[in-house]
């Protein structure tokens, strides 16, 4: 998976709760390897711009350039205070509050192992998805146990060396690699059709 189809699929996703989501909603994702680290940007968009209303589907690439200009350039050092951060975060609350529904929140994520890989690199932390999840009401993550290829490293909710405020977070982890997982689950899916 690139980088443009990446995004290509998270703004479809998100397109598609900005036209059904109605007020009153429980917004439940779920997602595996690198679907589930796209189901947590959509839940980092959706905290930091906010969901916007229906048919406002022309606003959906700006959207995304505006929620990925709050990212921070390392994980190691914050940027919290730097103008150039704090402008954006600003200009996502300006945002927020003119051009999408009030009170969305997400109320489920789950994940079975989480990636960021995007082709052969490993893809920067994004906005919301490693700072311990407490935007969405309730997390839940499986992980690989035994898994040992870098490609395939988790992404942990609370993978920064900030600390985690709130939150119903959950991860544990399970007997065998990446691929086990994703075996198991197409295994069990079979049997419903």
């Amino acid at each position: 998976m690139h980088l443009r189809s990446f995004q290509r699929n998270v703004l479809k996703a998100y397109k598609w709760l900005c036209n059904n989501y109605r007020p009153g909603d429980r917004i439940f994702l779920f997602g595996f390897s690198r679907g589930a680290y796209q189901i947590r940007v959509i839940a980092g968009m959706i905290e930091r711009v906010g969901l916007l209303y229906k048919g406002s589907n022309t606003q959906l690439p700006s959207v995304f350039k505006l929620y990925m200009k709050t990212m921070e350039k390392s994980t190691q050092t914050s940027d919290a205070g730097s103008p150039e951060l704090s402008e954006a975060r600003q200009q996502c609350d300006i945002f927020k509050k003119a051009f999408s529904q009030p009170h969305v929140k997400v109320h489920f994520v789950g994940a079975w192992d989480t990636v960021s890989s995007v082709g052969i690199v490993r893809a920067p932390c994004l906005p919301e998805t490693t700072t311990g999840m407490a935007h969405v009401c309730h997390f839940r993550q499986a992980l690989a146990l035994d898994e040992r290829r870098v490609r395939f490293w988790p992404e942990h909710a609370n993978g920064s060396t900030k600390e985690s405020t709130g939150g119903d977070v959950k991860e544990v982890w399970f007997v065998g690699s990446h691929s086990d997982m994703c075996v198991t689950l197409m295994v069990s899916t079979n049997f419903i059709y």
